[in-house]
């Protein structure tokens, strides 16, 4: 038999329990490495999970909005087709019309033929467009409006050439020949709303009126003179607001 020292025993005790905490602390590493790789599968899988019901819903909703489409766009195609009735109606109005800031009507119905002509422009702003053009006209109907412009002339009819009036209504002369300054007879347009458009010129002596029927301009004397002189000085604020008679035809 061999026997072993007892320090030798000792000291073999001695390593064995050192070694046993140092065993036991890698076996706890390990188990929390693990437990740490399992909750990692776990988020993982729960992160997937989440994922594909998000993309289930998308794929869902992207069915749903081909449907949508597939119905607007024959609906589309309508509203395009009333947009452009829209354009050309409005345009007819104005040939139809009192012949009142033409240049303004017809370059607003221009713009929206481009408007509608545009590929990148939405059928909502297309059409939201063309009701704008509607109610400009529409508003036309409900106000009096005074400009300045050349008198009108009808067919055949050539310009009055007159001297022209500065603002406190003297001759205006050239400033380098001291002659007086002559242009075509000018004066002051009066709208009406849409009832009736009169022209009476510079020095308030003459008066027209046009005629829907004829599309001409009639000549205006007596009481409709006078009435279309105080008109002008009420629309631009030198009389008091008053009822005002518009001059018309009896079938007008």
């Amino acid at each position: 038999m061999v026997r072993i020292p007892y320090a030798m025993r000792v000291f073999g005790c001695t390593a064995l329990a050192l070694a046993y905490p140092a065993v036991a602390m890698a076996q706890t590493t390990t188990l929390e490495a693990y437990s740490t790789v399992l909750q990692q599968i776990a988020d993982k899988k729960l992160t997937i999970t989440q994922r594909e019901h998000y993309i289930s819903e998308q794929e869902e909703e992207i069915a749903f909005l081909r449907s949508q489409i597939e119905q607007v766009r024959p609906t589309s195609r309508s509203v395009r087709a009333i947009i452009d009735k829209m354009a050309a109606q409005a345009e007819d109005a104005i040939n139809s019309d009192l012949p009142f800031l033409l240049d303004e009507r017809f370059a607003r119905v221009q713009k929206l033929k481009g408007d509608i002509a545009d590929p990148k422009l939405p059928i909502t702003a297309k059409f939201r467009r063309a009701l704008n053009v509607y109610q400009a006209e529409v508003n036309y109907g409900f106000d009096i409006e005074s400009y300045p412009g050349e008198s009108p002339l009808n067919p055949g009819e050539s310009p009055n050439i007159v001297s022209t009036l500065d603002d406190e209504g003297e001759e205006l002369l050239d400033e380098n020949t001291g002659e007086v300054v002559m242009e075509p007879e000018q004066g002051d347009y009066l709208r009406y709303g849409r009832l009736s458009l009169v022209f009476l010129n510079q020095r308030a002596t003459t008066a027209r009126r046009y005629d829907v029927p004829s599309g001409t301009w009639i000549d205006l004397s007596g009481a409709d003179l006078q009435e279309v002189r105080r008109a002008v000085r009420v629309s631009k604020g030198q009389s008091a607001p008053a009822v005002l008679l518009a001059p018309v035809n009896k079938s007008e």
